[in-house]
């Protein structure tokens, strides 16, 4: 199997990562800009940040994720809920554990038709309408929404 890595390191340079050489078939940048990559991959490996896993799943990319602080550990697990990923539970994943995970998402076809489900789920929103809806409604009401109206819709909303 041929494969090209994208290696977005959150680093000013690749010295600081302390990596000797890179290989051939991986390039290494400061920062990637997700809705203009994961068009075009099979696998996001990440460390969880609910940002880079929703661009993921608003692309039908399955993922793997090596994230164990703040709130990683939970997107992991919904992840896996979901269908669409792999949890590795470590900060700092092994090459090893990296690859079984790539390869397993990578051979197992419930992982991409998960997250292209999420994909098409996703795309029938209107995140900032709904949200503003939302906002309004709670002002208005001064009480928790219970069951949001998306946009677009006429349905009584109830409240608690």
């Amino acid at each position: 199997m041929r494969t090209a890595l994208v290696i977005a390191a959150g680093v000013q340079s690749i010295e600081a990562l302390g990596v000797s050489s890179i290989p051939p078939n991986a390039r290494v940048e400061s920062f990637v800009p997700f809705q203009l990559v994961l068009p075009y991959v099979d696998v996001f490996v990440t460390n969880g940040g609910f940002g880079g896993v929703h661009y993921a799943l608003a692309n039908g990319v399955p993922i793997v994720i090596g994230g164990a602080t703040e709130d990683k550990p939970e997107v992991a697990n919904r992840v896996v809920r979901a269908g669409v990923g792999i949890n590795l539970k470590t900060n700092r994943p092994t090459a090893e554990q990296l690859r079984a995970a790539v390869k397993e998402v990578l051979g197992t076809a419930g992982y991409r038709q998960h997250a292209r489900r999420l994909q098409t789920e996703l795309a029938q929103h209107d995140a900032p309408t709904e949200s503003a809806m939302l906002i309004e409604q709670l002002a208005a009401t001064r009480q928790p929404v219970v069951t949001p109206v998306r946009a677009g819709h006429n349905a009584s909303v109830e409240t608690t």
